[in-house]
């Protein structure tokens, strides 16, 4: 029998994600004994973002880190060859971004039939809204959740803190579609 925490092992997770809920997604699925590959952005092609601190996400614990530039033709050959390999690819691009990098769900199921694919949107995939950035705090005040919160002393929207959205919203239910996924592959 295979420990709880480990009953993830064997399956290799590709995330094309940093922050937010598809870092929350593999954190879990590394909790459970995934092998995680972070293709991340090289310091040339990050600049201005936000650095993420070690502590953050469970410090990178069972993540592997490959820093990839997928604006290179090289560099997103080498990321569909490691997506080939994988059993789960998580991203989090704008609609149509992933296709056009050549790391859609179509494009990557062509090399692997069997890849659990999850696109993680803010607003979706189509819509009025699908093209709209995302981040915790949007999606707070779209639902209302910063109407019954205390503004700041100056008026503005408070800032909560946890990233609710991120964590509980996009990824535990990332992770459960993936974990559904997964089963059904197998049967």
């Amino acid at each position: 029998m295979v420990p709880a925490m480990g009953f993830l092992t064997g399956v290799r997770v590709v995330d094309f994600d940093q922050h937010g809920p598809g870092a929350r997604a593999v954190r879990v699925l590394a909790d459970y004994g995934a092998e995680v590959v972070r293709i991340a952005r090289p310091r040339h092609r990050a600049e201005g973002e936000i650095e993420t601190p070690s502590s953050a996400y469970g410090g990178g614990r069972g993540l592997h880190r490959v820093a990839i530039d997928l604006k290179d033709d090289e560099g997103r050959a080498l990321a569909q060859r490691i997506a080939a390999r994988a059993d789960v690819v998580i991203e989090t691009f704008r609609p149509g971004v992933a296709a056009r990098l050549g790391l859609g769900a179509e494009e990557l199921r062509a090399r692997n039939p069997r890849l659990v694919y999850c696109s993680l949107t803010g607003y979706g995939q189509h819509g009025a809204r699908s093209g709209w950035v995302g981040h915790d705090l949007n999606y707070a005040a779209v639902g209302g959740l910063l109407a019954g919160t205390q503004p700041r002393a100056d008026g503005g929207p408070p800032v909560l803190g946890a990233t609710i959205a991120d964590a509980a919203g996009g990824g535990l239910h990332a992770v459960a579609a993936v974990l559904a996924a997964l089963v059904r592959r197998e049967r």
